[in-house]
């Protein structure tokens, strides 16, 4: 008989708790780069394929609340074997990032398809440039991620799967032949308004959507002309008048533990769930950096909510996408027209809502690249996948791509199939909350006695359950296409 679930269950929690600790350290700046490595060893007993065989043939046997326990159990263990077996090179990997500096930005800022890399920069030249150190700091770290990525499909033929895709969704719970229907379905129908949009904002720039390239798109999803709508010093006033004006009190704001990141943006850390939950934060202005604060603190707000008496794995191991969902509908409310309305003029505003929506829809046709994108990997020769990945990027977002993130925008294995599901479940409940309480929902306190009543339960019911709770008979997709093909519209 291997270790009793209750034993594993805390192990699990004090495990969760020292890597978000190394986090905190590296996010403060008390430490460059992580330790993962110490970490992952130091409970690889965890991560024994004995011991998630064994909670997999408890998980058929138990029922009611016990099964969909040792369930969360069994799939978080299942899910991270893989990253385990890598953990040694996922902290070379970090070490490296750690070190690259482009522009104003280093480590991670510098690395991702962040537009903070663009943030400023009006020469198309200096992008350029900018782009192009990128790229060569991306074929340094290529290498290594490759190397990983060996590793971690290697760790999926061990535990029995055919490819990492098989793995991915089977702990999701996901059909294949769903999501790929879905991800089409989404491309499909948001095609024509998103290209228009995208020309709309691009002809200021003199620069034709042919002839465009990542660094052009960055730029003007920057919105720069909107930024004395976003200033930099009231990011904190407004971020706690808005969540003050939706029913939030002192006590809980008071909470959640204040402090100063390294890196632009904001950055939510639990530590422990409810009680010990960080949000970092470092204003830069502007509505993106808006955006990072509302969002991570949809996602503190949510997690010092949780009932600290449920069990580790519902207020630990639920569902990625639950408080995605949480921090995009927090993000949501610099859009509305109540925020707005003293922040400028009306032509303003008007505009402003657009690129909100715009960047909404580039946001959700990415991720449904990359998805396209891991899905087909598995099938194809690593050696063909920069062309796979550059074919499939240029063809949905109808501008130009560098091949060097082929590894890069997936070093977090299918993450985005979990941003993708939160922004379905988000639109959902919005227009429930609409329903309710109409274009006032975001001043309106009704609207967090609503998240109260979803919040204390943390991550144990599914999506599917959550959609019942707020009048949906399952995540429903709709919502979402309809918005984005109707709405931006009438904006």
């Amino acid at each position: 008989m291997g270790q009793d679930p209750e034993d594993t269950s805390r192990d699990l929690e004090r495990f969760l708790g020292d890597l978000h600790k190394e986090l905190l350290q590296v996010v403060n700046g008390t430490k460059r780069f992580p330790d993962n490595y110490t970490i992952f060893q130091k409970y690889s007993h965890l991560f024994d394929m004995f011991l998630i065989a064994e909670l997999g043939d408890q998980r058929t046997r138990e029922t009611g609340e016990e099964k969909r326990r040792i369930c969360y159990l069994h799939r978080f263990l299942q899910s991270n074997y893989p990253l385990f077996s890598v953990c040694e090179l996922t902290d070379e990997f970090l070490e490296a990032r750690s070190g690259i500096s482009i522009g104003s930005c280093t480590g991670q800022m510098a690395v991702p398809s962040s537009s903070y890399l663009m943030r400023g920069v009006k020469g198309r030249e200096e992008r350029a440039s900018l782009w192009d150190q990128r790229c060569r700091a991306l074929q340094d770290l290529n290498p290594v991620l490759e190397k990983r990525l060996i590793g971690i499909h290697r760790a999926c033929k061990e535990m029995g799967y055919d490819a990492l895709t098989d793995l991915s969704l089977s702990v999701r719970g996901i059909d294949s032949r769903w999501l790929a229907s879905a991800l089409n379905n989404i491309l499909d129908r948001t095609e024509p308004l998103y290209i228009a949009m995208l020309e709309e904002f691009l002809e200021p720039l003199s620069i034709s959507l042919d002839e465009a390239r990542e660094h052009d798109i960055l730029y003007l999803l920057n919105g720069e002309q909107f930024d004395h709508m976003f200033p930099m010093d009231e990011t904190g006033n407004s971020l706690l008048s808005a969540i003050r004006g939706m029913g939030v009190d002192l006590e809980e704001i008071r909470s959640i533990k204040m402090g100063e990141s390294m890196s632009q943006g904001a950055a939510f850390i639990p530590i422990t769930v409810p009680g010990d939950i960080h949000l970092l934060s470092l204003p830069t202005g502007g509505y993106l950096d808006y955006i990072s604060h509302f969002g991570e603190a949809g996602k503190a707000l949510q997690s010092v909510s949780v009932s600290p008496d449920i069990p580790m794995e519902y207020r630990y191991l639920g569902d990625r996408a639950i408080p995605e969902s949480f921090s995009l509908l927090f993000q949501r409310i610099i859009s509305t027209r109540l925020w707005l309305e003293s922040r400028g003029k009306n032509e303003e505003i008007h505009s402003f809502r657009r690129l909100f929506y715009l960047n909404r829809m580039y946001q959700l046709r990415r991720l449904a690249s990359i998805l396209q994108y891991e899905m087909r990997m598995d099938t194809c020769p690593l050696s063909d996948a920069e062309d796979l990945y550059r074919s499939i990027m240029e063809e949905n977002m109808h501008f130009s791509h560098s091949p060097e993130a082929y590894l890069i925008d997936i070093h977090l294995p299918f993450r985005s199939i979990d941003r993708l599901r939160a922004f379905v479940f988000e639109a959902m409940l919005r227009n429930a909350l609409l329903e309710k309480f109409g274009e006032q929902w975001s001043k309106d306190t009704g609207t967090m006695e609503m998240l109260r009543e979803i919040w204390p339960w943390g991550g144990k019911f599914e999506l599917d359950e959550l959609a019942n709770s707020i009048g949906y008979a399952e995540l429903n997709m709709e919502p979402l296409v309809e918005e984005l093909e109707d709405r931006i519209r009438l904006i």
